[in-house]
């Protein structure tokens, strides 16, 4: 949900040091069984062009197993979606299996 590849300017995500080299996209999604992405058009905390880029940059695409949702009235996902979020990763989990 409200994924991001760089620190958006915060201090304390900079901080961290999950920013300081590129992320390896092809290690990420094959560390994974599947992927589902939950992007809000108008989030406040995660401009979408930039959860737009990491769903490209893991090649997610609108169904299967690595998958990029684009909710174009919602926010940062703060509550509502978690009866979405469970009915994906269960079907996600039934197409890895």
């Amino acid at each position: 949900v409200a994924a991001y590849d760089d620190p958006l300017g915060d201090a304390l995500e900079a901080a961290s040091g999950y920013f300081d080299r590129p992320f390896d996209w092809e290690l990420v999604r094959a560390n994974c069984g599947f992927i589902v992405q939950l992007a809000g058009a108008r989030d406040s905390l995660v401009p979408i062009e930039v959860q737009r880029r990491v769903a490209q940059s893991l090649q997610l695409g609108d169904e299967g197993a690595y998958v990029y949702v684009e909710h174009a009235d919602e926010d940062h996902f703060f509550s509502g979606r978690g009866e979405e979020i469970a009915e994906r990763i269960v079907a996600s989990l039934e197409l890895a299996a």
